[in-house]
């Protein structure tokens, strides 16, 4: 596994810092004019930021933690459910990681239909992208992180060598043993966390992958 340099990671953390703010200039951080695409969520707000310019072949997709009272009530759902129906993985996730990816998506622009989910806006976003031969780059901070590795799990697994690395800072536990045994990218997938931050340890009896 390719170890990543400071200034690569230093680059997703203030990406996954900015995602916070409800006005993001991406165009300070290379990006361009056009080149952001916000999914949102049920109630409206920004969840995830997908960026890219044309002069890269990396699209980053940036996904925020908790930052509701909705979100941080989602984390205490200690059961799991299975991804097999809806995203064909063979293994369980924390129900609250599985509520946020599948929770319906407000539209943000006219284009946008009712009735998608987060994980089939975002699908949906991702696609041209990648027929234009751009590879994306997922990163996420704390619940962010934990929906981010599920979801580049399941596009991986429709649109292969799709993913090109996965980055997460603080990132709780995510699923059952089946999980960390059937989790197809350990290999481009780097999880950054402190000793002394205890989400990281949360949910016990979950797993986690990445290094």
């Amino acid at each position: 596994m390719k170890p990543l340099k400071r200034y690569q990671y230093e680059r997703y953390a203030v990406l996954c810092n900015l995602a916070y703010p409800r006005i993001f200039k991406h165009t300070r951080y290379g990006f361009d004019p056009n080149g952001q695409r916000i999914i949102k969520n049920q109630f409206g707000k920004t969840m995830i930021r997908v960026l890219w310019s044309k002069k890269s072949s990396e699209v980053v997709v940036v996904i925020k933690g908790s930052h509701s009272i909705t979100d941080w009530l989602l984390t205490f759902a200690m059961w799991t459910r299975s991804c097999k129906h809806t995203l064909n993985l063979t293994y369980r996730i924390h129900a609250g990681f599985h509520y946020l990816l599948h929770q319906e998506s407000q539209p943000s622009r006219n284009e946008d239909t009712l009735g998608e989910s987060v994980y089939e806006r975002l699908e949906s976003t991702l696609i041209p992208l990648v027929q234009q031969g751009k590879r994306i780059t997922i990163t996420g901070h704390s619940s962010g992180g934990a929906i981010g590795t599920v979801f580049a799990d399941y596009f991986e697994s429709k649109y292969p060598k799709s993913i090109k690395r996965v980055v997460t800072f603080g990132q709780p536990a995510i699923g059952n043993w089946q999980f960390s045994r059937h989790y197809r990218l350990s290999h481009k997938t780097y999880r950054i966390c402190c000793d002394l931050d205890i989400v990281t340890f949360m949910p016990p009896c979950h797993s986690y992958f990445g290094t």
